[in-house]
C-alpha cells in the first residue's frame, strides 16, 4: 500500500457510510483517525449527519462550532450541558447561555442540571 492510500480509501468509506449505513459512520470515525478531517466534517453536513458532525467538529479542535450545532440544529441542551462538562471549557459554558437566552426552557435545564458544573465560573 502507497501512501495516502489508506487515507483515500477511509475518505471513501466515510461517504459511503454516510450515504448508504449512516448509523455506522460515528463508530467508525471514534475508531479510526486516519482520514481526512476537514471532507468528512463536509460529508456529514451535506447529509446532515449532526452527531457525526460534533464529534468531528469537537477531535477538530472547533467545540464552538461542535456546541452551536448541537444547541441550534439537534436543539438538544442536555447534550450540550454534557457536551460542556466533558470539556470543562468556562468559554463554552459562557456560549452556551448566550446560546440558550433565546429559549427559555433552554434556560430552565441548565439552571436545574447545569448549577453545579457552573459554580465554580461563579466563584472567581
Amino acid at each position: 500500500m502507497q501512501r495516502g492510500e489508506g487515507l483515500e480509501h477511509s475518505n471513501l468509506l466515510i461517504r459511503l457510510y454516510a450515504e448508504h449505513a449512516p448509523e455506522k459512520l460515528l463508530p467508525f470515525l471514534r475508531k479510526i483517525d486516519s482520514y481526512d478531517i476537514h471532507r468528512a466534517i463536509e460529508i456529514c453536513k451535506r447529509f446532515k449527519l449532526q452527531p457525526e458532525l460534533v464529534f468531528l467538529l469537537g477531535r477538530s479542535g472547533n467545540k464552538v462550532a461542535a456546541l452551536e450545532t448541537i444547541v441550534e440544529q439537534m436543539n438538544r441542551v442536555d447534550l450540550a450541558i454534557d457536551f460542556c462538562a466533558e470539556h470543562m471549557d468556562d468559554d463554552l459554558w459562557s456560549r452556551l447561555i448566550e446560546l440558550a437566552m433565546n429559549k427559555p426552557e433552554h434556560v430552565t435545564a441548565i439552571l436545574t442540571v447545569a448549577g453545579t458544573y457552573l459554580e465554580h465560573m461563579l466563584i472567581r
